[in-house]
């Protein structure tokens, strides 16, 4: 009897441990399969965020590529009108004579291209954009305020150029560097005050105070006078046969030579007016090195896409 409840007690701890083991077989291999299914999960999710990404930077390349399509012709386009532009400046400021239609011309087809150029952007190309305009404009307003100087050098440049007039212009050639020449021994600062005596003695005795009240840096008398004595000598000579001759105006472009000579003795009139020109220059270079930066700069890695 005590051998059949040992017996049966055996075979039900049997039991136990064999259903409990299948248990825990069971229960390993479920959450060798949760394991499985999250490492299944989580390389899926990788997948789909690395395909997530390449779509991403395929669309950002092709909208890179697009805007770089729509910029190249507008970046042309201003490029070429604004050195149209500064050329009509340099015609309009050293041909006083030229059709100011074409200048306007010009500048407005420079104004329209700059306004595409707003359109199409980014920030710093329309600034760069806008500052090569607004050099050739400010060039063209300094540059007016010379406009009669120049027509006056042409004008005695061109007396040179003609057989009938060769000696005389060759005669004021020679006046005009001497005149040069007597003005670069003088201050800077004290050649327009040497002028204003020749044409009114009387402010000589106004020099000399000055002159005593500001020694340091102040010109010798004999500067003064050696210019006094050029201006004498181009009035009397071949500037009155030129103004006899009606080759120049006395009261406008003799008085204009003598201001050029005097106030740029360092520098030929028609150079230096178009040393002006150098600001809208640079400008439109800087505008040309910022535009090939963008059109040909790489894709951004983590350039935002619309809604990112």
């Amino acid at each position: 009897m005590l051998t059949m409840a040992s017996e049966l007690l055996i075979g039900l701890l049997g039991i136990g441990v064999g259903a409990a083991t299948a248990l825990i077989a069971a229960f390993m291999t479920a959450r060798g399969s949760e394991q499985q299914a999250a490492a299944q999960r989580e390389q899926a999710v990788a997948g789909y965020k690395a395909a997530l990404d390449s779509a991403r930077e395929q669309v950002r390349a092709a909208m890179t590529g697009q805007a770089r399509d729509a910029r190249r012709p507008v970046y042309a386009e201003f490029l070429r009108s604004t050195h149209d532009l500064i050329d009509a400046v340099h015609v309009y400021v050293l041909d006083p004579e030229s059709d100011v239609d074409a200048y306007n011309r010009v500048l407005g087809r420079a104004r329209k291209a700059y306004a595409e150029l707003e359109l199409e952007g980014p920030d710093h190309i329309t600034t760069a954009g806008r500052r090569a305009v607004d050099e050739a404009i400010a060039v063209r307003k300094v540059g007016c305020g010379y406009a009669s100087v120049i027509r006056a050098v042409n004008k005695a440049s061109r007396l040179s150029e003609s057989p009938a007039t060769r000696d005389l212009g060759i005669e004021i050639d020679g006046a005009i560097w001497r005149i040069r020449n007597a003005a670069h021994r003088l201050p800077e600062a004290w050649r327009g005050r040497a002028r204003s005596c020749w044409d009114r003695p009387e402010r000589w005795e106004s020099w000399q105070a000055e002159r005593d009240q500001t020694p340091e840096g102040a010109p010798p008398d004999l500067f003064a006078t050696a210019l006094f004595t050029a201006l004498d000598e181009a009035k009397n000579g071949c500037m009155r046969a030129a103004t006899e001759a009606g080759a120049l105006s006395a009261e406008d472009d003799v008085w204009r030579l003598y201001w050029a000579a005097i106030h740029w003795p360092d520098h030929d009139p028609i150079e230096y007016v178009r040393s002006l020109m150098a600001p809208a220059d640079e400008a439109v270079l800087s505008f040309v090195t910022e535009a090939r930066a963008v059109l040909h700069a790489p894709i951004m890695e983590r350039s935002p896409l619309p809604n990112e």
